[in-house]
């Protein structure tokens, strides 16, 4: 037996007939009539008995429509439960923040959320990116910010936010400002082969295989561009930039790793060409959010963070 089963059968016993209740189910009477012999034979007993060309329900048919409606009414309750649910984030919404410096722009986008939300709780957990996919797997967080360009395992799907492009912070007076340029969007650059006559250091954290191969292969190979790591300052920004400017050198880092660096009085330049294409994906687990307010989570996620990344760009 299912729901439409006992929706049928349910009906016949509120209009005592069979044609009355094909009229409101809007079926034919012979189909109706047919259903309802087929269903009488597959339970072994009868479930209606005539008295007055009025259809009345036989003790068994009692016993059957009591149970049934009480499912209808679970049912019923099920479908607005989900209606409701698809209209409303869960809560508390736990957003895993794995990309790098992440947690430097979560009080804006929780700020960004909670206003967009009213009412829903934001729950932040900071892990790796390995362990982020699991818990999203796993139905225990809703959705994580992560440095990658890779197509997350299924039921997980990922959706671009933003690109995060390699930059250089430079420091006041550097000769480097010297050769950098406005490119077509507006952006302050640097070409990749002015870096040769520079000393160039990264911070040692690192932690994708190919970030690293583009630091300390692709780069030298390609544009004969050593870099160096600042193993101590690794983890904090603040302290390799402070670093950097004692040895009159220049920083190497994606754009969202070093965002703080004009506050510090340097300037920014974008690598051109950009060699790695990599980006901030907004990955979730499709199971777990309700597609009525997906629109418009991207979109509130998407805004935040490219208002908070988009420094100025500008030689002074």
């Amino acid at each position: 037996m299912n729901v439409k089963e006992m929706q049928y059968i349910a009906t016949i016993a509120e209009c005592g007939s069979i044609t009355k209740a094909a009229k409101e189910l809007y079926i034919s009477q012979p189909a109706l009539s047919s259903y309802l012999k087929a269903q009488e034979e597959q339970l072994g007993y009868r479930l209606f008995f005539r008295q007055n060309k009025t259809l009345i329900p036989t003790a068994y048919g009692k016993i059957y429509l009591e149970y049934a409606r009480r499912i209808l009414v679970l049912e019923e309750e099920f479908r607005e439960q989900v209606r409701i649910w698809e209209h409303q984030l869960p809560s508390p919404l736990r957003v895993v923040l794995n990309t790098i410096n992440s947690a430097t722009y979560y009080d804006a986008l929780e700020a960004a959320l909670m206003e967009a939300f009213p009412g829903v709780e934001i729950e932040p957990i900071s892990i790796s990116s390995p362990q982020a996919m699991e818990l999203l797997q796993a139905g225990e967080a809703h959705f994580s910010l992560r440095n990658s360009y890779l197509t997350p395992p299924a039921p997980l799907e990922a959706v671009y936010l933003m690109d995060d492009p390699d930059v250089v912070a430079i420091p006041d007076g550097h000769p480097l400002l010297e050769r950098c340029f406005t490119d077509e969007e507006g952006h302050l650059s640097v070409r990749s082969k002015d870096l040769r006559a520079c000393e160039v250091y990264i911070r040692s954290n690192m932690a994708l295989q190919t970030r690293q191969v583009f630091y300390t292969e692709r780069l030298p190979q390609k544009y004969g561009v050593e870099a160096r790591n600042i193993h101590r300052s690794s983890l904090d920004t603040g302290l390799a930039l402070t670093a950097v400017r004692r040895k009159k050198a220049i920083l190497m880092d994606t754009m969202v790793a070093l965002w703080q660096a004009q506050e510090a009085g340097f300037s920014l330049a974008r690598m051109a060409p950009q060699i790695e294409s990599y980006y901030i994906l907004f990955t979730y687990n499709r199971d777990m959010l309700p597609a009525g307010q997906m629109q418009e989570l991207l979109r509130v996620t998407k805004e935040c963070l490219r208002e908070f990344f988009t420094p100025p760009d500008t030689l002074s």
